[in-house]
């Protein structure tokens, strides 16, 4: 749905601009570069400390510590980016002038409490989420662990094209020799009435809290409502979901118009 923003919105816009010689280097129709498989190198598997395992060139976005295995050691996750080139691409809309789309992964680290070094557990490549468009803020915010749980923390902005903005809070889980995401809460909020939605995902119980409240009121003699309604769901039975298995975040739809 972000990307459909997006390229309407390009789309719009290339229709009002005088054609452009086809061997100019700026990316003239909004088709932008984003990576493949190809473009994630193999992690190392293990080490003596987390940044032994960046690849070389990769910058770190987030990074921290905590058990997430149940020995009470020290685990670690980093979120990191590659600093390709041929990623960093002109633009001549709307947003910022050059278009990241360099490939981004996270490196789920276990400490061995009696060796006190560290070994691979997950290297997926689509969780922590690369921008859609150059009118997108940055949507990655930061990864955390607490009480065992991995959480990872994401927004989404567009400076133009949408009035829609939402945060969310994936939270995973490692059960059976991986991570599953076990909850989330989401916060949508519509910069235009003012109307805010937050939703609270169970997997464990297959439940949805939401709660609604609305902003402004199309009658300006009419004061804004503020109160909160708050309906229960239950989503469809299904196994926990394996954070491996997820193409991108916030293309999985959860249940109808509800995605994550």
């Amino acid at each position: 749905m972000r990307k459909m923003i997006w390229n309407i919105l390009v789309s719009s816009m290339v229709l009002a601009i005088p054609s452009v010689r086809a061997n100019e280097a700026e990316v003239d129709d909004g088709e932008f570069k984003f990576p493949t498989a190809a473009d994630y190198p193999k992690v190392r598997t293990n080490g003596s400390k987390p940044i032994d395992f960046v690849p070389k060139g990769w910058k770190i976005l987030g990074q921290c510590t905590g058990d997430l295995n149940g020995d009470r050691a020290a685990d670690a996750a980093i979120a990191v980016q590659a600093n390709y080139a041929r990623f960093k691409q002109p633009n001549k809309f709307l947003g910022n002038a050059e278009f990241d789309t360099n490939p981004r992964m996270l490196i789920i680290l276990f400490k061995d409490p009696l060796k006190k070094n560290f070994h691979l557990a997950e290297q997926p490549s689509s969780i922590i989420p690369i921008p859609d468009g150059p009118n997108m803020e940055e949507p990655f915010e930061s990864i955390k662990i607490k009480e065992r749980t991995l959480q990872l923390a994401t927004k989404v902005f567009f400076s133009a094209g949408s009035w829609f903005t939402s945060s969310s809070i994936y939270k995973f889980k490692y059960l059976n020799s991986k991570f599953y995401l076990v909850g989330a809460e989401v916060t949508e909020f519509q910069r235009n009435s003012g109307e805010e939605t937050l939703l609270s995902y169970n997997f464990y119980s297959n439940k949805l809290k939401k709660v609604t409240s609305n902003g402004v009121t199309e009658d300006i003699n009419e004061e804004p409502s503020n109160k909160k309604r708050v309906k229960w769901i239950n989503l469809p039975k299904r196994k926990l979901r394996a954070m491996s298995s997820f193409k991108k975040i916030g293309e999985w739809t959860v249940f109808g118009d509800y995605s994550l």
